[in-house]
């Protein structure tokens, strides 16, 4: 009887490798601890009750660590890339002008300079204007009181025949007072181009598309600080031409088909009037203006864009 109890009480022992047995629940040379909390990745460290242990702050790449809780982390603004690194939720834009699109004929996207993106050489040349918030990235800040110019010169590979899109984003600080003539958002000479004017001065509306010089029609409301896309079509085989702001149509107008849209050899003014091309006007946008770009054909209305 004695020697089958001295047999139970050895197989409830553990031993170390020299065979001395360790006293219950303990390691080597240490003292005892509740076998409830020991931490069987190394001796003698006790770690968090389990109980209260919680799996959702614990991070596995640095033991005992924690980190912030799961339900809070935002993984839109988590980059991995740079572990644990927080980047802005807002993507790199779209390129808005790129040499060889598609019809595509001249492009400004303002970002630091009035170069025409498209490579076809039409660049701007900026006077009194500076740099600020665009539409995506940076735009063109123009100001009537510091009379501010941009101005594209007379080029034949500017002209455009057919079809025509043009549009352009902008937000305007302030708008035409009454009997103040417009605004240019962006003219070839007075003969084809988009305009402001101030509230009552036309029936039709605020804004107004010229088209083959003689050609005008208006539509739309413009309020002081708020952004619009602007966009004016025309198609010479049918004579049509359409007027949208922030992708709506505002107006319309029927023109003699087959009518030319821009006379040859003539320059461009944006956010101003070129009516007054050797020297600033107060018909330029206090604002910003941003990816003014003219198409050789009719763009979808699924492709004019919201501000």
């Amino acid at each position: 009887m004695r020697r089958a109890l001295l047999g139970l009480v050895a197989c409830a022992c553990a031993f170390q490798p020299d065979g001395v047995p360790l006293r219950d629940g303990a390691a080597e040379d240490g003292p005892g601890l509740d076998g409830a909390i020991v931490d069987a990745r190394r001796e003698d460290a006790p770690v968090l009750d389990a109980r209260t242990f919680d799996a959702r702050t614990f991070d596995a790449r640095t033991p005992d660590a924690r980190t912030p809780d799961a339900r809070t982390f935002d993984a839109r603004t988590f980059d991995a890339r740079t572990p644990d690194a927080r980047t802005p939720d807002a993507a790199p834009p779209a390129a808005v002008c790129s040499a060889g699109t598609p019809g595509l004929v001249a492009c400004w996207d303002f970002e630091s300079s009035g170069s025409d993106g498209t490579g076809h050489g039409h660049d701007a040349t900026l006077e009194n204007v500076t740099f600020g918030a665009g539409r995506r990235w940076m735009g063109l800040v123009t100001s009537a009181a510091s009379q501010s110019r941009a101005f594209v010169a007379a080029s034949t590979g500017f002209n455009v025949t057919g079809a025509v899109t043009l549009e352009a984003w902008f937000r305007p600080t302030l708008v035409p007072a009454a009997g103040q003539q417009r605004v240019g958002l962006f003219d070839t000479d007075g003969q084809w181009g988009l305009f402001v004017y101030a509230p009552g001065d036309n029936p039709g509306g605020m804004v107004r598309c010229s088209i083959t010089g003689g050609s005008t029609f208006y539509g739309g409301t413009i309020t002081a600080g708020t952004a619009y896309h602007v966009a004016c079509t025309y198609d010479s085989a049918t004579g049509s031409s359409f007027l949208y702001l922030n992708g709506v149509q505002v107006a319309t107008a029927s023109i003699v088909a087959g009518s030319p849209i821009v006379p040859s050899g003539l320059s461009s003014a944006i956010a101003s009037d070129a009516v007054c091309p050797t020297a600033p006007c107060a018909n330029t946008l206090t604002g910003t203006i941003d990816e003014v770009r003219v198409w050789s054909y009719v763009r979808a209305t699924t492709d004019l864009g919201a501000p």
